[in-house]
């Protein structure tokens, strides 16, 4: 199974790669065939976070990091743990996501795809019961 590290790894080696001179794929080299418009660049956005009411209140409910805290002027703050990404540290703002805030800042950047993951996966392996288990 490939990590993300490896995945990132071999991401920019390809890159690299990539902007040497010569290394150029026919794909790149001749993008549409003859008599036909080369197909419209399409800015995406590959890593977003996206935070919801529900992940506010599954992480406050938590005694232990990572979880939220608030502060005292009830701000909330994310208390997390060392992840492959992040080392844990002082407790960061963590709020619901502006979905108007986040078009408009697509709409301006010409952004037309944004992948957008849940950060609850920040250290926390959550088992759900199964819809099938009975009780």
């Amino acid at each position: 199974m490939i990590n993300r590290r490896d995945f990132l790894g071999s991401s920019l080696l390809s890159a690299t790669l990539l902007s040497l001179p010569g290394i150029v794929t026919a794909a790149t080299a001749n993008p549409a065939p003859a008599g036909l418009a080369a197909p419209p660049k399409v800015l995406m956005d590959w890593h977003s976070h996206f935070v919801t009411r529900a992940e506010i209140r599954i992480l406050s409910a938590r005694r232990q990091a990572p979880r939220i805290i608030h502060s005292q002027a009830g701000k909330a703050l994310l208390e997390n743990v060392t992840t492959a990404s992040a080392a844990a540290g002082t407790p960061a703002t963590f709020e619901v996501s502006d979905i108007e805030a986040r078009l408009r800042h697509l709409d301006q950047n010409g952004i037309a795809h944004q992948l957008l993951t849940h950060t609850v996966a920040l250290g926390l392996m959550q088992r759900f019961p199964s819809m099938n288990s009975a009780g």
